[in-house]
């Protein structure tokens, strides 16, 4: 094998990113995200104080993919399902 072939793959192959999950929404423009994240966090308001949800909209915000949105959106599930487990102890 020459050390050419072994180099890196060319720029225009996709960027595999590790999500650690399946992403639940594929066909999902980003802004669409944005909103379900913004519907879910109004759902589940007694979870999250004012604070801690302006922060995590605008880190979704602020994300340059919609990874980043999802990352968020599955932050928010875990908050709510962590705050309903302690609710319940």
């Amino acid at each position: 094998m020459s050390p050419q072939s072994a180099a890196a793959p060319s720029s225009a192959a996709p960027t595999i990113r590790f999500l650690g999950y399946q992403d639940p929404y594929p066909d999902e423009p980003q802004s669409a995200l944005y909103d379900r994240l913004t519907v879910y966090l109004d759902d589940n308001a007694e979870a999250f104080t004012d604070r801690h949800r302006e922060w995590i909209l605008s880190k979704a915000h602020a994300s340059r993919d919609r990874h980043g949105v999802l990352k968020m959106l599955s932050y928010a599930e875990k908050c709510v399902r962590n705050a309903s487990a302690v609710a319940s102890a």
